[in-house]
């Protein structure tokens, strides 16, 4: 065999070898992300069960989700859209508000759900207080909508808001 023959069978082994790292460096990579990705999923669950989390600034994420669940407890149908939430929990008293659009039939839902009724006093008291304004939440707008409301045990209160115009729903739960 001459020198150029093993020249060139050396560079076609050593072509070989590189490129099978490569395709071994590529294929690793891949897999070391699609284990980051699972394990990040995983973890940030597992937080999220401990301390959940409130997203205010973004809709429909899928914290906003699972706390629209756990709060409402009703199944999130497919008109139901543009989920904000909100949580306020320092200090003795608690606060959660939601926003989100709807049909007619989920806001049906939501009154069964929770026994909330009618609510026609005029004076909106401690809650005035406690709501957090928010591009999604307007304070004054909402002071302008029919109320439905609920009250608890140990001061635990349910109220909820819903624009027919606007198909706009608004829930606020709180205890003092």
């Amino acid at each position: 065999m001459s020198l150029q023959m093993k020249i060139n069978l050396g560079l076609l082994f050593l072509a070989i070898v590189i490129n099978s790292c490569d395709r071994i460096r590529s294929i690793t990579s891949k897999s070391i992300e699609k284990v980051k990705e699972v394990v990040n999923n995983e973890s940030d669950k597992l937080v999220d069960k401990v301390i959940p989390t409130f997203d205010s600034y973004k809709s429909d994420t899928e914290h906003n989700r699972r706390r629209f669940k756990d709060f409402l407890q009703i199944e999130l149908t497919s008109d139901v859209k543009n989920i904000y939430c909100y949580a306020d929990e320092m200090g003795i008293d608690k606060n959660y508000q939601f926003s989100f659009n709807c049909d007619m039939s989920t806001v049906i839902r939501i009154l069964q759900k929770h026994q909330l009724r009618l609510d026609t006093a005029t004076s909106y008291g401690f809650s005035a207080e406690l709501q957090k304004e928010f591009v999604w939440w307007k304070c004054n707008d909402i002071k302008k909508l029919p109320r439905y409301s609920w009250k608890g045990d140990n001061e635990y209160y349910k109220y909820f808001w819903y624009d027919q115009k606007t198909r706009k729903a608004y829930y606020l739960d709180f205890d003092l």
